[in-house]
């Protein structure tokens, strides 16, 4: 449905930025692989015209347990426990990156937000509003 829903989007030339929660080892209820799915995402938006922008965030183990319990996670409905998250850690592999067209890999670990946006404006050419 999220491919439909995004397709939808360029079809009606909506500018739009998604994120997803990419674990290189994650296979979906549905029995959908991670790579498979933002690779399968990648082709289908570029085929209909999207310019796609694949950017990989990362940040070591130590940094993940300590944003997860940000205030900012909160409005979200992102997840906030550190009592989850160390169990999420040893089964998820969040460090490897997809095989994607021009990905720009990010580690974030000590990088404020304003200097990643920055790397990203730049590595894609972009105009910042």
């Amino acid at each position: 449905m999220r491919h439909e829903f995004l397709e939808s989007a360029v079809k009606a030339k909506i500018s739009f930025v998604a994120t997803h929660c990419y674990s290189h080892n994650y296979i979906s209820l549905a029995g959908l692989a991670d790579p498979v799915y933002v690779e399968t995402l990648e082709k289908r938006l570029n085929k209909l015209g999207a310019k796609f922008y694949p950017v990989h965030l990362k940040a070591n183990n130590e940094e993940l347990l300590k944003r997860v319990s940000m205030n900012s996670r909160r409005e979200f409905r992102k997840l906030k426990s550190k009592k989850i998250m160390r169990t999420l850690i040893p089964n998820h592999d969040w460090q490897n990156s997809p095989d994607l067209k021009n990905n720009l890999v990010i580690d974030n670990t000590n990088l404020s937000p304003k200097k990643v946006a920055e790397m990203i404006i730049t590595h894609f050419k972009l105009k910042p509003d």
